[in-house]
């Protein structure tokens, strides 16, 4: 494969088409359009026409997928459908030709077998693409020798009528991929970054998305529909004498949202010398994070080292905090173990104790489905039915991610009021911010781009480093709500530096920050339990440094 389609792999293909009777149809307008979708990162360029792919050779430096669209009396073909459009498309040499590969009637009565094998004698060097609408089509173009199979005519023939390429999560294009020897371009009704992403997952060599970039008259004509479905609602409710109103101001409540939106660190482990919990030195760390004047706490998390502790450890946590956080902080309590059972009673607990919200992971080690990961959370949240419900994404370490599809499901739990994201991806916040609405909080969990996820749409940030600098946490959310990025910059740079140095020593960086907090503030929560490694005399300079870094930079930025 050539260093020009390998650029393709697990990347945008953008189509820029517009059919003559549309108003953006003009080879120019595509040329533009072209190179707006590489400025915007497509790798490549499905395009119509050999006038189209012309124009856009001359503005962007992309591979191109070429086809021409042309409609013959008496068949069903109409993607390069001749050897006619063969010709044309050669005399601009695309990278990939795309052809309808279906079983529909072709022009002229040949097979596609019979016009395949014409055009690959005749141009053997060229690579192929075959649009198909069914599974059994795609076997049989992967059988032919076509470069690549795509499902990109589902829906739109007869033998496929009333399938959708996204139903049963892409259950279509899951089963081409697994049956093909050769590459598959998923493309076809993909029309959200969160299906884009999928068909990848899923093993898809890159995607093509159309319509819904490249086509503003139906862009718009979805946010019009969705006006006029609005207006007739309006009607209704007034026909009704706002029974209606009445009845859903009843029903519906817009969460209060306010007591989450801030600074928030996460809770580290407080132990005594023998290494047990110790609730005098937990309630001593609430009443730190008290006077430094954070929004809340995360307790039982990973810097609470929650996966090494007992559930009774966990209860008597959340106990102690309570006795001194009630009424002074929001405080949201991780409960998930790896049983369902562990962690219902871990969150009927923390609704006894009057926490403000739970949260969980989903379950580690095995990769479970989503239906499973959603029932684990749904079990969760039964147990604690009046309380708020965290969603926590950080894939890298759980090993399964928080897709589009079941967050969706997620949100028909009405407990459900958000996402702690600590995926490093900031784009993540911004998908899960657009998909949920304003009745939900996103949290940014990455500490070294805390301004870049409020900056893109996080509304609060929960984060491990901050209880050993949380006046430069609180500084940055006030110089981004203030809309000085530039300061709100400087000051993250600091925090990461900081970070970087905690992160170097040889004992885990939560012993480094306990260490930090008793040089710094005289507050001794101990040290870390097995199998984190402790701290030993080698990483004393270090740790000294650090905590050097944080008082000066307190001093710098306030």
């Amino acid at each position: 494969m050539n260093e020009r389609i390998s650029s393709l792999k697990s990347k945008l293909i953008v189509s820029c088409q517009a059919l003559p009777h549309e108003p953006l149809h003009s080879s120019f307008i595509m040329g533009r359009m072209a190179l707006a979708a590489k400025e915007g990162g497509a790798a490549g360029i499905r395009a119509n026409t050999k006038e189209d792919i012309a124009e856009i050779q001359k503005n962007v430096d992309l591979p191109i997928i070429g086809i021409v669209k042309r409609d013959y009396e008496g068949s069903d073909v109409y993607i390069t459908p001749t050897m006619k459009e063969i010709e044309e498309l050669m005399e601009v040499k695309p990278e990939i030709i795309a052809m309808d590969a279906t079983i529909s009637k072709r022009p002229g009565g040949l097979t596609l077998d019979e016009f395949f094998k014409e055009v690959k004698t005749k141009y053997p060097d060229q690579l192929f693409m075959a649009d198909c609408s069914t599974v059994e089509e795609a076997l049989h173009a992967d059988e032919l020798g076509f470069d690549f199979v795509s499902p990109t005519m589902v829906g739109y023939t007869k033998q496929s009528e009333g399938l959708k390429i996204a139903e049963n999560d892409f259950e279509i294009l899951r089963n081409i991929i697994k049956n093909v020897k050769h590459h598959v371009i998923a493309e076809g009704n993909i029309n959200t970054p969160e299906k884009a992403k999928r068909v990848i997952e899923l093993g898809a060599f890159s995607v093509v998305v159309g319509s819904i970039i490249t086509r503003p008259q139906l862009i718009t004509k979805s946010f019009a529909e969705a006006l006029i479905a609005v207006k007739i609602i309006i009607i209704i409710i007034s026909d009704c004498k706002q029974k209606f109103i009445l009845l859903r101001k009843k029903e519906i409540k817009m969460r209060n949202l306010n007591k989450y939106k801030g600074i928030i660190p996460a809770f580290y482990a407080c132990y005594d010398e023998k290494g047990e919990i110790s609730p005098d030195r937990v309630k001593a760390l609430t009443e730190y994070f008290i006077k430094k004047g954070v929004k809340g706490i995360y307790t039982n998390g990973s810097s609470g080292e929650c996966i090494y502790q007992s559930v009774a450890d966990r209860k008597l946590v959340i106990e102690s905090v309570m006795e001194v956080a009630k009424g002074k902080l929001t405080v949201i309590n991780h409960v998930a173990c790896n049983n369902t059972k562990d962690s219902m009673e871990l969150a009927a607990h923390s609704e006894k104790v009057g926490v403000d919200a739970i949260a969980a992971i989903p379950p580690i080690y095995f990769r479970l489905p989503e239906y499973a990961i959603a029932k684990y959370w749904n079990d969760i949240s039964s147990a604690a039915p009046n309380t708020d419900f965290i969603i926590y994404n950080i894939p890298q370490l759980a090993g399964v991610a928080l897709t589009g599809k079941l967050f969706e499901v997620m949100r028909n739990n009405k407990n459900v009021i958000g996402v702690k994201n600590s995926s490093m991806p900031v784009q993540d916040i911004q998908m899960f911010k657009a998909a949920a609405g304003e009745d939900y909080i996103i949290f940014n969990g990455p500490d070294e781009q805390f301004i870049s996820g409020m900056a893109i749409g996080a509304e609060g940030g929960i984060g491990g480093t901050y209880g050993a600098m949380p006046e430069l946490f609180l500084k940055m959310d006030e110089l981004v709500k203030k809309g000085e990025f530039d300061k709100a910059r400087e000051v993250q740079y600091t925090a990461n530096e900081i970070i970087y140095k905690m992160c170097s020593t040889t004992g885990n960086m939560y012993g480094v920050i306990k260490e930090i907090l008793r040089i710094n503030e005289k507050l001794d929560i101990g040290s870390v339990r097995a199998p984190l490694y402790e701290l030993n005399k080698e990483d004393m300079p270090i740790v000294k440094e650090a905590a050097k870094m944080i008082r000066d930079a307190v001093v710098k930025y306030l």
